[in-house]
C-alpha cells in the first residue's frame, strides 16, 4: 500500500501508456472512509504538456456529467508531481468480460438483457449528447468510444458507460485533427471510417454493433487485418441474424438493422428516437428487462468471481478500519483477487463450459444481490482506444524472469491454434510489458499467447517514448526486440499516444500503417523504428519517405516509398519475397 495525499492506494489493478489505476480507500475524518478508484498520470509524463493537458480535459468532462449510467468522476487533483483523478469503484466488469465468460459457458444472453443493456448505454448517451454549459449552450459531446471494453456490468446488474478521453466536445482545449481516425474499428460507424464529420448518430451506430454482437454472440465485423477491417467498416456491410441461423424477432432485427444503417439519414434521429423504439418493441414483444435480471445473469455467469470479491470486501472492511485509526500508517499488504484476475502464482479462476449451446434459464428475483458498494471502475488507460479490439481477447500467458515480476495467466487457450512463445526485449532493458491493457512484466520477458484475434503490446519505460505495437498471436515473430526512443522534443510521445518519428514537435505530421506477410521489422528513411508490422496509425513526418521492410528470420524484405500527407494518413500492404 501506498500513501498518496489524503488517499491510501490498496493495489494497483492496472497500468496503461498514460496512466495507472488502483484501488483505493479515501480516508477522512471521525472514521469515514471510502473505496474509490484512483488514476494517475505516469510520472514520466507528468511534465509533458501535452499529456497533462489532455488528462485535465478528460477530468473536466467527466466531472460535469452525473448520469447513473456514466461512471462518475469525482475529483480532479495534484499530488507532487502526480495529476490524478478519483472516481467511482464498480465491482464487477467490462461488457467484453461479459460477452466472453458467455461463450466460454456456450450461453446465449436472453434477447430482452441484450436490449436492456444498450437501453442503458443509450440513457447515459442521450444524457451527455444533451448535455449543455452553465450559459444553456451545447457541449456537442460525441463519444466516439462506445464499445464492450469501455462498458462496465456491476455485480448488482448496473450498467455504467466510461472513458470520454477521445470524446469531441466544444470545450476541449486538445482536438484530433479532421479526418484522423480515433476509437476501435470494429464498432466504428462508416463515416467515423472514413474520417467524415461524425455527429451523435455515430454512437447509435456503435450500440448498434454491440447489440448485434450481444445477440450473436459473435463478431459482427470479421476482417483480419486494419485494412481489410477498414474497408469492411466503411461499407457498412453486416450478416443479418436469419443468415447466421440466430432466432430474433422481426420486430427486434429491425431496430439493430436501423441502428446499422450505413447513412445516418437512415438511422435513428438521436439516443432518445432509439430508446422510444426500444420500449415500443418490449411492449409489442411482452419483454421485460431490468437491473435485477442483469444480477442474475451476472451469478450464473461469474459465481466464483462474485465469492471471491465478497470475501476480499470482508478484508477490505477491516484494512479500511484499521486505516480509520488515527495516526495509524497503513503496514499490511492485502493479497486478493480483484476483477477475476487472481494472486500470482494462481490459476485464475474459470467456470467449466458446458456442452452445446443454451440460453440463460429466467432469472430467480431471490438471486438479486444489493451489494452496498457498486463504487468504481477502471477507465481511458491508454489516453487513446488503439485500433485493436477484440470481444473475446486472445489468452497470454507469462514467463519472467526471476527478481523481476511474478508469473500470471490470463484468459484461456484457444482450442484449435497452437501457443505461440515470443521473447521481448528492449533497449534499453526494463520496460514495463503491457498485453491488452495488463502489465505482464518487465523487459526482457517471454509471453505465451494463443489464438488469431490481434491484441495491443505497449512498452513502458520511464524517460522513454511509449511504444504501441499490434501482435496478432498466430503471425507474430518468435522475438521482438524493441529501440526504446528517449523522450524530448525530438523523440517522444505524441499527444494521442503514438511515436513521433518526426524531426522536430513543430513540424506538419501525419499517419502511416504497415501491414505485410510475413512480419517484419520496419525501417523509415535507413532508420530502424524499432517497431514490427501491423504498425497501426505511425505518427511521422508529413512529405515522402522510404519504408524497408525486413524478416531476418525467414530472409525476406521489401521496401516502398510513400508520401505522407499532412494531417492525413497512408496505409501500406506488402507481401515480402
Amino acid at each position: 500500500m501506498e500513501r498518496f495525499g489524503r488517499y491510501v492506494l490498496l493495489e494497483r489493478i492496472a497500468v496503461g501508456g498514460m496512466a495507472e489505476v488502483f484501488r483505493a480507500a479515501v480516508v477522512g475524518t471521525a472514521g469515514f472512509t471510502r473505496e474509490v478508484a484512483v488514476k494517475r498520470i505516469l510520472l514520466h509524463l507528468a511534465d509533458q504538456i501535452s499529456y497533462v493537458t489532455m488528462f485535465i480535459d478528460e477530468a473536466k468532462l467527466a466531472s460535469s456529467l452525473h448520469h447513473p449510467n456514466i461512471l462518475q468522476v469525482f475529483e480532479l487533483g495534484r499530488h507532487e508531481r502526480h495529476y490524478f483523478l478519483v472516481m467511482e469503484y464498480v465491482t464487477g466488469c467490462s461488457l467484453t468480460a461479459v460477452a466472453e465468460a458467455a461463450r466460454e459457458q456456450q450461453v446465449r444472453l436472453p434477447l430482452p438483457v441484450c436490449f436492456h443493456l444498450a437501453s442503458q448505454v443509450l440513457e447515459a448517451l442521450a444524457y451527455a449528447h444533451a448535455k449543455r454549459n452553465l450559459k444553456g449552450e451545447p457541449l456537442g459531446i460525441i463519444h466516439r468510444d462506445v464499445s464492450p471494453q469501455n462498458i462496465l456490468v456491476a455485480h448488482d446488474g448496473a450498467v455504467k458507460l466510461g472513458d470520454f478521453g477521445i470524446a469531441k466536445t466544444t470545450i476541449r482545449r486538445t482536438e484530433t485533427e479532421d479526418g484522423a481516425i480515433k476509437g476501435k474499428l470494429g464498432y466504428m460507424s462508416p463515416e467515423q471510417v472514413d474520417g467524415r464529420p461524425v455527429d451523435p448518430r455515430s454512437d447509435l451506430y456503435s450500440v448498434g454493433v454491440i447489440l448485434h454482437e450481444l445477440i450473436t454472440a459473435e463478431r459482427m465485423r470479421r476482417a483480419v487485418g486494419d485494412r481489410r477491417l477498414m474497408n469492411e467498416a466503411a461499407a457498412g456491410t453486416y450478416p443479418r441474424f436469419d443468415e447466421l441461423g440466430v432466432d430474433v424477432p422481426e420486430q427486434a432485427a429491425q431496430v439493430v438493422y436501423r441502428a446499422l444503417a450505413p447513412n445516418p439519414e437512415d438511422r435513428f434521429p438521436d439516443a432518445r428516437g432509439f430508446l422510444a423504439a426500444v420500449r415500443d418493441m418490449n411492449v409489442a414483444l411482452g419483454w421485460h428487462a431490468d437491473q435485477g435480471d442483469v444480477t442474475a445473469v451476472m451469478h450464473q455467469l461469474f459465481p466464483t468471481e462474485i465469492a471471491h470479491e465478497e470475501r476480499t470486501q470482508a478484508v477490505l472492511a477491516q484494512e479500511m478500519a484499521d486505516l480509520a485509526l488515527d495516526g495509524q500508517e497503513p503496514t499490511r499488504t492485502i493479497r486478493r483477487s480483484l476483477g477475476g484476475v487472481t494472486d500470482p502464482g494462481q490459476a485464475r479462476p474459470r467456470v467449466a463450459p458446458t456442452t452445446g449451446t443454451r440460453v440463460l434459464p429466467p432469472p430467480r428475483r431471490e438471486s438479486r444481490v444489493s451489494t452496498a458498494a457498486v463504487m468504481g471502475a477502471l477507465v481511458g488507460l491508454m489516453g487513446v482506444a488503439g485500433v485493436v479490439s477484440a470481444l473475446v481477447p486472445s489468452a497470454v500467458a507469462v514467463e519472467s524472469h526471476p527478481a523481476r515480476t511474478p508469473s500470471a495467466t490470463i484468459g484461456r487457450e484457444h482450442p484449435d491454434l497452437p501457443p505461440v512463445d515470443v521473447d521481448i526485449a528492449s533497449t534499453p532493458p526494463g520496460a514495463a510489458v503491457i498485453l491488452d491493457g495488463e502489465m505482464v512484466g518487465f523487459t526482457p520477458t517471454r509471453v505465451r499467447i494463443y489464438g488469431d484475434a490481434p491484441m495491443v503490446l505497449m512498452l513502458s519505460l520511464p524517460g522513454y517514448a511509449t511504444v504501441q505495437q499490434s501482435l496478432v498471436p498466430r503471425r507474430a515473430p518468435a522475438s521482438l526486440d524493441f529501440v526504446l526512443r528517449e523522450a524530448g522534443p525530438l523523440s517522444g510521445a505524441h499527444p494521442q499516444g503514438h511515436t513521433v518519428l518526426a524531426s522536430a514537435r513543430h513540424e506538419p505530421t501525419g499517419m502511416l500503417t504497415v501491414q505485410s506477410r510475413p512480419w517484419a521489422r520496419l525501417f523509415i528513411d535507413g532508420a530502424d523504428t524499432g517497431r514490427f508490422t501491423p504498425v497501426s496509425q505511425l505518427v511521422v513526418a508529413a512529405g515522402r519517405h522510404t519504408l524497408e521492410l525486413r524478416n531476418d528470420e525467414q530472409q525476406v524484405m521489401g521496401s516502398v516509398v510513400v508520401d505522407v500527407p499532412e494531417n492525413g494518413a497512408v496505409m501500406v500492404s506488402r507481401e515480402l519475397r
